[in-house]
């Protein structure tokens, strides 16, 4: 029988290898499964793991929720590619049916719709308030809008969904609500900016799972697009034009205070420049611009739509024919201004025929002329002319506009640029 003496040294020495494997082995299963769990991983070190994105961690222990959340991951990683993502710009004028156009495009299933992201840009520098950014430094902005180069990342961003690389002003501006998938973050933040930080992961998951990427701008120049195309190559580019009586008579139903002839002189010289600037645009990247007419949506939404999402790479689903049937092409046009619903679009985009007074026509087609000349509007020879349904003044098939959607979608289809 050993003696109480060997006993006691047995056991020191079981003692002393017990504690030496816990205390080598026990931090590292630990540090393996504060991996997957961070809330038991000392306050120290949690800055070095990976914030919620589990798809970095290249070690993968036998953990069946932690596998399921990996697998999850990788899926949406699968599903969301950066290939399968199509992002797009509305490059518009106010009052040019925009907003409608923008709306259109966000029913497309798995869409994310940015209301005037320059807006932000161009309010700092006439109201001289800096922009914050996600550093809470403030930023100048020094020119109209901002730079180019500042305009065209504010794109990038945005439609890569890399938001913290922006500002905080874009997302409070409230106009990004007509997207409603933006009213939880709107909810969440009120009208707070340090608040943004705290938020900002409703818009984040929304804009990381998202298939359809839209932009809609009116402060956006023609000459801006080809370095837009060049920094962002999987990007669309659509031109929409509508005709400059109707942005001016729309203009005075929200009570616009303007010359008629000054603004119109204004309007048609800038959609001039920009017409001329998209179609050489268009020679160097046919596939990614393309000129859209709101009169040809407007008489004829359901096809027009079609080739519209046909362009852009994506399905004309269900739910977008029953918002088409619904909001464009309504037995009565309800709502103010500034709403696009429940309207009948040929109704709308004609509604200048009814409502400018003649002598206000003849003033706009004075200084559109040329305008007329590379587009396919017409000017008004009387006053019976103007009312009469059964005469047209605008013709879908301008011979100038090359880029023109309605009539080369087939092209672009049969690889023919």
């Amino acid at each position: 029988m050993p003696s109480p003496r060997k006993i006691s040294r047995r056991f020191a020495c079981v003692l002393a290898m017990s504690l030496t494997v816990i205390i080598l082995i026990l931090p590292a299963q630990l540090f393996e499964y504060s991996t997957y769990f961070p809330n038991i991983t000392p306050k120290a070190s949690q800055s070095s793991l990976p914030e919620n994105n589990l798809s970095q961690i290249k070690y993968v222990p036998k953990l069946t929720n932690a596998q399921k959340i990996i697998d999850k991951e990788k899926e949406m990683e699968e599903t969301v590619s950066s290939n399968s993502v199509k992002k797009v710009i509305i490059l518009a004028y106010m009052r040019s049916g925009s907003s409608m156009t923008g709306k259109l495009l966000e029913q497309s299933d798995n869409s994310i719709y940015f209301f005037e992201p320059l807006r932000p840009l161009q309010w700092s520098y006439s109201r001289k308030i800096p922009l914050i950014d996600f550093n809470n430094k403030t930023r100048k902005i020094v020119s109209k809008g901002g730079n180019g180069e500042r305009r065209t990342k504010l794109f990038e961003d945005l439609l890569s969904c890399k938001f913290r690389s922006t500002y905080k002003d874009i997302f409070l501006d409230r106009g990004h609500a007509s997207d409603h998938r933006f009213l939880p973050f709107y909810k969440c933040v009120g009208k707070k900016i340090h608040k943004v930080d705290e938020c900002l992961h409703i818009i984040q998951n929304v804009c990381d799972t998202s298939r359809l990427r839209i932009a809609k701008v009116i402060r956006l120049r023609a000459f801006e697009v080809v370095n837009i195309l060049k920094k962002i190559p999987d990007i669309k580019v659509i031109h929409l034009l509508r005709d400059p009586r109707a942005i001016i008579n729309s203009l005075k139903q929200i009570r616009f205070r303007f010359d008629a002839k000054e603004r119109a002189n204004f309007v048609c010289n800038l959609m001039r420049r920009n017409i001329i600037t998209f179609e050489k645009t268009f020679e160097l990247y046919p596939k990614q611009t393309a000129t859209l007419f709101f009169e040809s949506l407007a008489k004829n939404p359901m096809g027009v739509t079609k080739k519209l999402f046909d362009f852009i790479g994506v399905p004309r689903t269900d739910t977008v024919m029953k918002w088409i049937t619904k909001n464009m092409l309504a037995n009565i046009s309800s709502g103010g201004p500034f709403s696009v619903y429940n309207r009948n679009s040929l109704v709308v985009s004609n509604k200048w025929r009814q409502q400018l007074k003649f002598k206000d026509v003849e003033s706009i087609d004075s200084q559109c002329y040329d305008l007329y000349n590379v587009s396919g509007y017409f000017d008004v020879m009387n006053p019976e002319n103007m009312k009469d349904p059964n005469i047209v003044h605008f013709r879908d098939d301008a011979p100038f506009i090359k880029s023109n959607l309605v009539d080369r979608i087939e092209e672009i289809e049969n690889g023919e640029h």
